[in-house]
């Protein structure tokens, strides 16, 4: 289950931070603030049971300014989740947000809701399908010290083997947490060739925006740093933790705003 909600001022350009995530991740808290699961959420340390991705607008270039991006306005929000409860919790909310006309803060300027929609809910019945990243992706190596970044963040260019085996363990686990029960399965993920992305592209099944199948990107998160990956790609499994990559996110910290994929196609 998704939903779009769509920010909007009288601003034409706006400087955010490159941290902007956690203007989000704020917004998300206030959100559930209201609700009645909110301190099954917020008060402890657990795997978030949605992610996020938000997009700035088609027109995003580095400021001369330190740590800042210029952006063209409406931004979106694209937010997920395979439960009912919370998704109906978290729309209602918005809804009320909306209402009161309160406004996002973001890097000093306040945005209000403009529209919201809730968008086609996709099944998975297939057991392989074509996806590509909403944002960036982050993988970390849980037999490495997060003290070293290199080998702490993993991506499929350092070692695909190794990545889909840290990628199925780190699945699984977060499967069985959100879902409260086990599933014995495999996950292969695999770029796509670059033949295959110049294909999508002609044939409009992907913007001009991916330059290449898998790209490792580095971004700025909380005042530290995180490498993390963006890109097209295979997907191999059970229907359902398809369906729980969708709609959970892919990889690790997939509540603060990483993670989100989008269906390609089921093959």
């Amino acid at each position: 289950m998704r939903l779009k909600i769509i920010f909007d001022n009288d601003e034409k350009e706006i400087f955010v931070d490159q941290e902007y995530r956690r203007y989000f991740l704020s917004f998300l808290k206030n959100i559930f603030a209201s609700t009645e699961i909110y301190l099954d959420l917020y008060s402890k340390k657990a795997v978030k049971p949605f992610t996020f991705s938000v997009f700035l607008g088609r027109d995003v270039e580095i400021s001369d300014e330190k740590d800042r991006i210029k952006i063209t306005l409406p931004i979106e929000l694209l937010f997920s989740t395979g439960d009912f409860e919370i998704f109906s919790y978290f729309y209602n909310s918005v809804l009320d947000f909306k209402k009161e006309e309160r406004e996002l803060n973001l890097s000093s300027h306040f945005l209000k809701i403009k529209e919201t929609q809730i968008l086609k809910n996709i099944k998975i019945t297939s057991s392989s399908g074509i996806f590509k990243t909403l944002g960036i992706t982050i993988l970390t190596n849980p037999f490495s010290s997060a003290k070293d970044f290199n080998n702490w963040f993993i991506t499929p260019h350092t070692d695909l083997e190794n990545f889909n085996k840290i990628l199925e363990k780190r699945t699984i686990e977060k499967y069985e947490r959100i879902k409260g029960k086990k599933i014995d399965t495999k996950l292969i993920f695999t770029p796509i060739t670059e033949k295959e992305l110049e294909i999508f592209i002609r044939q409009g099944k992907i913007g001009l925006g991916f330059t290449a199948p898998i790209k490792e990107v580095i971004v700025k998160h909380y005042s530290g740093y995180l490498k993390g990956f963006k890109g097209i790609f295979y997907l191999e499994s059970h229907p359902e933790i398809l369906q729980f990559i969708y709609d959970y996110g892919l990889g690790v910290r997939t509540g603060q705003g990483f993670g989100m994929v989008d269906l390609i196609a089921q093959i």
